[in-house]
């Protein structure tokens, strides 16, 4: 049962991380997240939790509640909407975010908004400063780099989102090899 839930659960992780990759990625080279990456999230959670619930022994701590899970994406969903709505916010950028909170639960949520938000204001920094000195000779089309030196405000939060949510997914111990041998043994 312990080799089967790490192998569920390092899968789930890898999934979860690649696509907020692919999210920041995609979000750089052309201000875009496709809605594939919050639904592989949000659906890698939906196997990784209850896989953890099932066969994880009682003493392991890997995921919190259901609940904590569940009030942290709903949270992150309402606050990054309103966002949204008052044009501060992308809608891939919301439901990225809300995939995250959604995994990095009540505990990782200080971390995951510390470092989101701290990327976040580097990168509109840095906005800031392309957009005046453009500095960037023949920029690819369509990139946020094109369009800020174009004049345009925008800040590739995709990117702000998954490293906030690297740093809480190592604060929640979602990358400790030892939590997953761990769950193996039985301890």
């Amino acid at each position: 049962m312990g080799t089967l839930l790490v192998f569920i659960l390092a899968f789930c992780v890898l999934v979860t991380l690649g696509s907020g990759l692919m999210s920041a990625w995609t979000d750089f080279k052309g201000l875009m997240i496709s809605n594939i990456y919050p639904v592989l999230i949000v659906a890698a959670f939906l196997l990784a939790w209850p896989a953890y619930h099932f066969l994880a022994p009682p003493e392991a701590l890997y995921f919190g509640s259901l609940k904590t899970h569940l009030i942290s994406g709903g949270l992150m969903f309402v606050v990054t909407f309103i966002l949204f709505s008052l044009g501060w916010f992308g809608a891939g950028d919301s439901k990225l975010a809300s995939a995250y909170a959604l995994w990095v639960g009540m505990v990782g949520m200080p971390a995951f908004l510390f470092y989101t938000t701290l990327v976040g204001g580097v990168l509109g920094i840095a906005a800031l400063l392309i957009k005046k000195y453009k500095p960037f000779k023949d920029p690819a089309e369509q990139s946020w780099i094109a369009k800020t030196q174009a004049g345009q405000s925008a800040v590739p939060y995709g990117i702000a989102i998954f490293f906030g949510a690297l740093v809480a997914f190592i604060q929640n111990g979602y990358l400790s090899l030892d939590r997953l041998v761990g769950l193996v043994s039985g301890s």
